[in-house]
């Protein structure tokens, strides 16, 4: 989409520097990152300020501010990623400087070098004007993030399957002045599906997958009926979970996880497509609920166990046994199943048993239980706080959740250092990895 951009100059007034001019109904279709960047005529003096924002420990490094601004602003792809993050990549090709993700200070910046958002509605009538589009997008927009309000003639409610392959990659129509590329998709609406438009390719396809799971379902109901009645080992897997969530509940999940392995693992065309894909993973369902039910079966009896270990421990454990019990709920917990990718999902008898492990060698080796415990603590925590910093800006990191498991995989290393890794994994990698996260 391409948005109208006004310039107003006046210091004294919110609309100081640029404003970017969007619909309501485009609003959502806004790249946060993107408008970071600003405009090149100005990028240069961000770039400046940017720097001159980090800590005086860091700032000596790059002085004078300006020639190294310059540097960045010469060699940085503009428009990709992250502007902190793209400039933090070129000053350490330069200096040999690393710079946190957290060590800039935009907050520190002149309001005129942030775009101010101006969303508006029916008549041009404004409703909302900010520097922070996120609070607008989040508190202003349609909820079903459809890339428009009146709806287009290529809409359809209540498709099925033989609409695959008939469904353009993008729409090209004008709202309020605005030419906007729209991007057709299946779209989950209950237990129905229909043909809508989107804002953004990452937004279709993200709701195209959810619908096509919807399709499988409504093609596979006696089958679902009939599974969900005879899951192997149901009753004891529901007895070992009923602390974290519903028996239905757990059902679901590992019905949804069935058909996204055997049936929704990547985009079917046609239909013919689609009834290939729902006669093969119908040959396959069953088998799979066997391997699955097995593993949860694995993974809730460790589960069970360690719960029932961590009751009533000697007084000189409880920040340990704190420290474990956190752990256990930042892998299992509501709708964990849906949460985690299987890959890592097959890891979690390994992951259980290290934590086991870990309890079994508390009693002759508190001290070094504390030293990985607290290294541990600091890389977590670290975690979390650029896992929110994102969420607060609406977007997802690959980088970062892969991050999550090799933090997962050192723990193993530190704890249980004879079950093996996945992968190799130590301190020096774990934090090449943080540094190359493109995001934040």
């Amino acid at each position: 989409i391409d948005f109208p951009l006004e310039y107003h100059f006046d210091p004294s007034h919110q609309r100081d520097g640029i404003t970017l001019i969007s619909p309501q109904a485009t609003a959502q279709a806004i790249d946060i990152q993107y408008c970071e960047w600003l405009v090149p005529g100005m990028l240069l003096e961000k770039m400046t300020a940017l720097i001159r924002s980090l800590p005086k420990q860091l700032r000596k490094n790059f002085v004078p501010a300006p020639e190294f601004a310059k540097v960045c602003f010469e060699n940085c792809t503009a428009y990709q990623g992250s502007l902190c993050g793209s400039m933090a990549n070129e000053l350490l090709k330069v200096t040999g400087t690393e710079i946190p993700y957290d060590a800039w200070h935009p907050d520190q910046l002149d309001d005129h070098l942030f775009i101010n958002f101006r969303i508006i509605g029916a008549n041009n009538k404004i409703l909302s004007e900010s520097k922070k589009i996120s609070a607008d997008i989040n508190n202003k927009t349609p909820t079903n993030n459809a890339a428009h309000t009146k709806r287009l003639s290529i809409e359809q409610d209540q498709v099925d399957s033989s609409i695959l392959g008939t469904i353009p990659e993008t729409i090209e129509h004008t709202l309020q002045g605005i030419n906007i590329t729209a991007y057709p998709a299946l779209y989950k609406e209950g237990k129905q599906v229909a043909l809508r438009v989107f804002q953004s390719p990452k937004q279709a396809k993200a709701e195209h997958h959810k619908a096509l799971h919807q399709l499988y379902i409504n093609n596979l109901s006696e089958q679902l009926k009939h599974l969900r009645r005879s899951l192997p080992n149901i009753r004891n897997l529901c007895l070992h979970y009923q602390s974290v969530d519903s028996c239905d509940q757990l059902k679901q999940n590992i019905i949804s996880l069935l058909i996204e392995e055997k049936f929704n693992y990547d985009v079917v065309n046609s239909p013919a497509q689609f009834t290939q894909r729902l006669e093969q993973g119908k040959a396959e369902l069953y088998d799979a609920a066997e391997d699955w039910c097995r593993l949860f079966s694995q993974i809730f009896e460790q589960f069970h166990s360690l719960k029932k270990a961590l009751k009533n421990p000697p007084l000189n454990w409880l920040d340990v046994l704190s420290d474990i019990k956190q752990h256990l709920d930042q892998l299992i917990y509501k709708d964990f199943i849906l949460h985690t990718d299987s890959e890592w999902l097959r890891e979690y008898p390994r992951y259980l048993k290290a934590i086991q492990s870990r309890l079994e060698k508390l009693q002759d080796k508190p001290e070094q239980d504390r030293k990985f415990r607290l290294e541990l603590a600091g890389l977590y925590q670290e975690y979390k706080k650029r896992k929110d910093l994102l969420a607060k800006k609406n977007i997802q990191s690959d980088d970062l959740q892969f991050y999550r498991w090799m933090l997962e995989e050192y723990r193993v290393s530190l704890f249980a250092q004879s079950l093996g890794t996945k992968q190799a994994v130590s301190a020096k990698r774990l934090k090449k990895i943080w540094s190359e996260i493109k995001e934040a």
